[in-house]
């Protein structure tokens, strides 16, 4: 008979130590695999995997402003009145944007006042984003910003009325069983009326549930992001808000946009004054968040601003590409934002609509394409974009004969010929400083005036002409458009020799040009 090995008391010891020993090797490894990555302690982990979920539904609201939305029956933010307005909350838990920004009666559902609740993800064109506790993140945005009911106008003159604030560990520990002192990350806490530095739109990872807080979701698995209390049989996020986001004072609550007077808060349309109590502040969490672990990161009015501007100058630019496919040439520029084109204008605004036939006669059965997608005026502009950018054209692109062009695209009984693009022959280009071969016309947008920018006053009115050099930045634009605003330039000037522009650089302006090529 074979012998059979039998383990000793002593070896199954040495045995059992040697899987604990695995065990916590294994253990160490994972924690300073953490740590290496991601800091000291689990606060710091959290902290991180917070800061990343926010930064990529930044990214995504800005993108939105670029792109509009993508999800089926969201009303397109650049159709004929949205323009540079961000996406309602979304309410239920199913990531889409909520048709009307708000919930209940009175003021909440009305123009200018402000709303709360999840990040619409799906609107966004993204996957659900969650906090390191695997909750979807807040959303609020100003009044004026929301994309219904709108506010008008919106543009590159508008302000927001968000502050966001941080506690401050106190130095003396005597008081550190107390309410923090509150140090202002953005926003202005202080000034009565307009800010330029106040914010827009706050994006808020609500961490883990503290206090009394209680999570547990009333929507089950329709909804992607469970919420706690609902309205009229429906999960609701701003009836469910207290259970995610802090309490730090009644004037500093991250949990509603009502204030401690009761009366729900708003951003009249600038230029109206905004009232001290519609002033909103909102609490990030503090360093080592002792005091509450709200993370929060904001949008400010200069950033969608920037994000708007390039999208209506691109949107412009499309209507003056699909005019010079139609015609074969550029439009004149107009005298007026989103008046008609007016023959022989090099300088001015982009054209509203412009007649086929160049030699400005009053023919009635002279053809008009139209450059908009309303009606009424430029895109249907409540907002006054038109009123913010200027367009010049060279004289060597622009049409010079009416009879070619008929005969090509409305034909005329008897005539012929091949019309050719209008810069093919001539040498007359657009100065952008870099050489003879120019662009064929610009648009240069007016971003955001700089704090420096006192003259330019924010555009809030009608379509009258407005000199815009004020709110640029490079001297040299500054120069050209403003000389452009009281004398522009007609036919007979050769553009290249006497109106010189120069490209705006990112890294010290706002503004943004749009350059169309010659062929």
């Amino acid at each position: 008979m074979k012998n059979r090995h039998i383990k000793s008391p002593r070896s199954m010891q040495r045995g059992l130590i040697g899987i604990l020993l695995l065990v916590t090797i294994a253990v160490i490894a994972v924690t300073v695999f953490s740590k290496n990555i991601w800091g000291d302690d689990a606060k710091t982990y959290q902290q991180k995997v917070n800061q990343e979920a926010l930064r990529q539904a930044k990214a995504a609201l800005l993108d939105y402003l670029v792109v509009g939305a993508v999800s089926s029956g969201i009303k397109d933010p650049f159709g004929t009145s949205n323009l540079g307005r961000l996406p309602c909350p979304d309410q239920d838990g199913n990531g889409v944007s909520e048709p009307s920004c708000g919930i209940g009666a009175g003021p909440y559902l009305l123009a200018g006042y402000h709303s709360l609740g999840l990040l619409p993800w799906a609107t966004l064109n993204s996957s659900v984003i969650r906090d390191a506790s695997q909750q979807c993140l807040w959303y609020a945005v100003d009044g004026l910003y929301k994309s219904n009911p709108a506010s008008t106008p919106v543009n590159s003159d508008s302000f927001g009325s968000f502050s966001v604030v941080q506690p401050v560990k106190p130095t003396n520990p005597a008081l550190l069983n107390t309410t923090w002192p509150i140090q202002t990350l953005a926003g202005d806490l202080t000034t009565v009326g307009v800010s330029a530095n106040r914010v827009v739109a706050v994006i808020i990872a609500s961490g883990s549930a503290g206090g009394t807080q209680t999570q547990t979701s009333v929507g089950g698995a329709t909804y992607a992001c469970g919420l706690t209390k609902a309205v009229g049989g429906t999960p609701n996020a701003e009836a469910s808000a207290p259970d995610f986001l802090k309490y730090y004072s009644p004037s500093i609550n991250n949990q509603s946009l009502i204030p401690a007077s009761g009366t729900p808060v708003a951003n009249p349309p600038y230029p109206a004054t905004t009232p001290a109590g519609a002033l909103t502040t909102f609490m990030t969490a503090d360093v080592g968040q002792e005091q509450l672990n709200d993370q929060v990161v904001w949008i400010t009015a200069a950033e969608v601003a920037q994000a708007t501007t390039r999208r209506v100058a691109q949107l412009y630019a499309n209507q003056i590409n699909l005019y010079v496919s139609k015609t074969g040439f550029y439009p004149w520029a107009a005298a007026t934002p989103g008046g008609k084109c007016q023959k022989n204008l090099l300088q001015g605004f982009v054209p509203y609509d412009c007649d086929v036939y160049p030699s400005g006669s009053n023919n009635s059965s002279s053809p008009t394409i139209s450059l908009a997608f309303g009606s009424g005026n430029f895109y249907n502009d409540i907002d006054n974009w038109a009123g913010q950018a200027h367009y010049a054209i060279a004289k060597d692109c622009v049409a010079k004969t009416s009879i070619t062009l008929l005969s090509v695209i409305y034909p005329v009984s008897g005539s012929g010929g091949t019309l050719t693009h209008p810069c093919s022959n001539g040498s007359d280009r657009i100065n952008v400083g870099t050489g003879t071969n120019g662009p064929a016309a610009i648009i240069l947008m007016q971003g955001r005036a700089l704090s420096n920018q006192s003259s330019c006053s924010p555009y809030s009115g009608s379509k009258t002409a407005r000199d815009i050099s004020l709110c640029l930045e490079d001297p040299t634009n500054i120069g050209t458009v403003h000389t452009a605003f009281t004398a522009p330039k007609s036919y007979s000037t050769t553009m290249y020799n006497s109106a010189p522009y120069k490209v705006p650089q990112t890294s010290g302006s706002n503004d943004y040009m749009v350059q169309f090529t010659t062929n």
